[in-house]
């Protein structure tokens, strides 16, 4: 299954492909230390690997649509890299992200976070 960025097409394309029913991912996930063996982006790393597995589940026939992560957490653990965000600006980033999605047609998308 190919991974496409909305972002990265023309609008006629994406365009088509939601109007199609194809979901489009929108993963949330904080830039967080989890200890000196991991990275600053586990998180993202994971949430990348649950949406490969849920979409061979729901949309295996369709393109998967990934956007970008949203960087961003509440009250991630403290360390060298945390970078922690207000729950006030998260929600008007994500609420920004799903509408700006929505004019471009998606009429369904999976919020991802780990």
């Amino acid at each position: 299954m190919p991974v496409l960025s909305p972002l990265d097409l023309p609008h006629a394309t994406v365009r088509d492909l939601l109007a199609g029913g194809a979901p489009v991912y929108l993963p949330v996930n904080p830039v967080e230390y989890h200890g000196p063996h991991l990275s600053l982006h586990n998180d993202a790393l994971i949430s990348r690997g649950l949406i490969d597995h849920l979409h061979a589940a729901l949309a295996p026939d369709m393109p998967l649509l990934l956007v970008p992560d949203l960087e961003v957490g509440v009250d991630p653990v403290e360390g060298p890299g945390s970078r922690p965000v207000p729950y006030s600006t998260v929600r008007a980033l994500v609420l920004r992200a799903c509408r700006s999605l929505a004019e471009l047609g998606a009429r369904k998308v999976v919020l991802m976070t780990f």
